[in-house]
C-alpha cells in the first residue's frame, strides 16, 4: 500500500513539473512573438524644442501635468533634469516656487500646487521656465468618493 501511494506522490509531481515547464514554455514562446498591434501618431511632425528658443526671444516655457494616479510636488523633477540635459541648460536654479492656486470667489477651495523652475544656458543666454502642476489634492478626494459609492 505504501509502495503504491509512493508512486502515485511521484507521479502527482512529475505531472505539475511538467505541467509548470509547459506553461513556463508557452509563455516565454508568446514573448517572442511579433507585436502586430498598430501605433498610431496623429498631428504635424515635432522637430523639438531647441529651435523654439530662437522663435520666442531664447525664452522657453513649459508646462507639465500629471496624468491618472496619485502624484507629489516634484514628480517631474527627473523629466527636467534629462529636459535640461539635452538643451544643455547647465544652470539650474536651486529652489522652486510653489504657488498654491485657489479660486478667487471660494477662497477655501484648493485647485492644486504650481511649482516653477528656472532653468539657464552657461552663458544665461537662454532660459526655460518649467511648470509643474500637481492636482491629486482635489482628484483623490473625488477618488475616495467614487470607491465609497463602488463599493
Amino acid at each position: 500500500m505504501k509502495k503504491i501511494l509512493l508512486l502515485l506522490m511521484s507521479l502527482t509531481v512529475l505531472g505539475c513539473a511538467s505541467f509548470g515547464e509547459g506553461v513556463t514554455t508557452a509563455f516565454l514562446n508568446k514573448q517572442k512573438e511579433e507585436d502586430l498591434r498598430e501605433c498610431r501618431i496623429d498631428g504635424k511632425s515635432f522637430a523639438g524644442m531647441q529651435g523654439d528658443f530662437d522663435r520666442s526671444n531664447n525664452l522657453l516655457k513649459v508646462l507639465m501635468v500629471h496624468g491618472v494616479g496619485t502624484h507629489i510636488p516634484g514628480y517631474s523633477t527627473q523629466f527636467q533634469e534629462k529636459l535640461a540635459k539635452e538643451l544643455d541648460l547647465n544652470e539650474m536654479s536651486s529652489h522652486y516656487k510653489e504657488i498654491k492656486l485657489v479660486n478667487k470667489e471660494y477662497p477655501d477651495q484648493d485647485l492644486g500646487i504650481l511649482r516653477v523652475r528656472r532653468l539657464l544656458d552657461k552663458d544665461q543666454d537662454e532660459e526655460m521656465l518649467f511648470y509643474e502642476l500637481t492636482w491629486s489634492s482635489i482628484t483623490n478626494p473625488q477618488k475616495k468618493n467614487l470607491n465609497t459609492i463602488l463599493r
